[in-house]
């Protein structure tokens, strides 16, 4: 267990998440929440945005030593001919992409007994922008 002095719990999953990932291999999210749960005492207090923002964080501040590989994998990057920011500006952005993609379904799940028309529309509209989003993505992602 950690006894290492923490100023944030955003923190200390940045700190065993990085320890993790200096296998090189590919991980999970759902792997480095066990990692987390494993290395610290207190990981109950962490909820989802924590771990969520302190990878994003990790992943963002890297100057490219990290990425985000595929949806919810993130590992240890060695770069080859592109520049570290190259290759950072465009792992930043799809991962931002998806996560917006998954936030705007997640607030679009209606009880379709009680739905109202208005959230309808607006569930449509949204279902409408994921896809352009999720479209623009692979645009991106096939610029590699």
């Amino acid at each position: 267990m950690s006894v290492i002095k923490f100023s944030s719990n955003a923190e200390e999953v940045r700190y065993f998440t990085e320890q993790l990932l200096e296998d090189g291999k590919v991980h999970s999210v759902q792997e480095i929440k066990e990692y987390v749960e494993c290395h610290s005492s207190h990981s109950e207090d962490f909820t989802e945005g924590v771990y969520s923002g302190a990878i994003r964080s990790l992943v963002q501040n890297s100057k490219g030593k990290y990425a985000g590989v595929a949806r919810g994998k993130y590992q240890l990057v060695e770069f080859g001919g592109e520049s570290n920011e190259e290759m950072n500006l465009q792992d930043n952005v799809l991962q931002i992409l998806e996560e917006f993609c998954d936030k705007l379904e997640e607030v679009c799940t209606v009880n379709i007994m009680n739905v109202q028309e208005k959230d309808l529309r607006v569930a449509q509209k949204t279902a409408e922008l994921v896809r352009t989003l999720q479209k623009k993505k692979n645009e991106i992602e096939f610029m590699r």
